[in-house]
């Protein structure tokens, strides 16, 4: 993904080119804009998680992630994981069983999100 560089950029999601136009809620990351909680989430999952399975390979754990005692809920809505696949984690080692609580987790937590659905580009010089 390129950063945002000029207005025109403003007026689409950055990962899926939807017009941000009309929209209720725009999602920001520090140079990239959404137009849902789903094209957050897929961004994120592109760019910053691996499955767990690869993450536990990664780290020379079991690949059987049925066993693990330690997968007991998701990091944002505590649901029970044991039965559920893929579960995503981050490097920060939580765990989510969807892409909507990864949106939801890292918007409540690090990201903000835009009420205009038009954004002037110039605002945020201010």
């Amino acid at each position: 993904m390129k950063n945002i560089i000029d207005t025109s950029d403003v007026n689409r999601c950055s990962r899926c080119k939807k017009s941000l136009e009309n929209l209720n809620q725009i999602y920001q990351t520090a140079d990239y804009l959404f137009c849902s909680k789903d094209c957050l989430a897929d961004y994120l999952i592109e760019n910053e998680y691996s499955s767990l399975f690869d993450a536990l390979l990664d780290n020379g754990i079991s690949e059987n992630v049925h066993t693990l005692s330690e997968v007991v809920g998701c990091t944002n809505c505590r649901k029970d994981m044991t039965d559920i696949s893929p579960v995503y984690s981050d490097q920060y080692s939580n765990l989510f069983c969807s892409k909507s609580c990864i949106a939801d987790f890292y918007v409540e937590e690090k990201y903000k999100c835009l009420r205009d659905a038009l954004i002037d580009i110039g605002a945020a010089d201010n």
